[in-house]
């Protein structure tokens, strides 16, 4: 027996930026993990825009698909088994992830024309899979949810958190108070 996690969120835009949702999603993730008893778990989303995705793929998880590994057949069989079940519509144009999710992207004509030129790799494979995200569309992700998994998270936010205290500029009128890494 499995367990599948599944959310859809959408941040107001005055929040968007703070990885609100992805700690929210972490811990609710962990305590229902716990709760399973440790089962076999995933979490299941379909995001409709390349942002969440990039958070994913950057956070360090395993996630499918991805553009660094071929997505395994059992894999692809618990997706396509997850989109039957839960009714979510195919589009299929681009690739068997985009899917149909009917929630449209509020974002200007400069704002997806700047994402569309985004070189990362995260975006571009994204891209590839998603290309019409703006019409509603979003790119169906699959993670395996196991300690591992929390712990790569986890370790990549610390360096995130440390890295940013380390860069972070003097405060007006006071002393710089960067703290910089000590050797030995």
């Amino acid at each position: 027996r499995q367990f599948v996690y599944r959310t859809e969120v959408g941040i107001l835009p005055h929040f968007r930026g703070n990885n609100v949702s992805m700690r929210l999603m972490s811990r609710e993730i962990t305590k229902a993990y716990i709760a399973s008893g440790f089962r076999k778990s995933y979490f299941l989303a379909t995001p409709i825009h390349p942002n969440p995705y990039c958070v994913a793929y950057n956070s360090g998880v395993k996630l499918f698909p991805s553009p660094d590994r071929e997505t395994p057949t059992r894999v692809l069989s618990i997706m396509d088994k997850l989109s039957e079940v839960l009714n979510i519509a195919k589009v299929g144009v681009h690739s068997r992830f985009e899917k149909k999710v009917g929630w449209i992207v509020s974002e200007s004509a400069e704002r997806r024309s700047r994402v569309a030129q985004r070189t990362d790799i995260a975006s571009r494979f994204y891209l590839r899979q998603n290309p019409e995200y703006y019409n509603g569309n979003g790119m169906m992700i699959l993670v395996p949810v196991d300690p591992l998994q929390g712990l790569r998270v986890l370790g990549t936010f610390l360096k995130r958190m440390v890295r940013k205290r380390i860069q972070r500029p003097a405060p007006v009128g006071g002393q710089n108070k960067t703290i910089l890494p000590v050797e030995g």
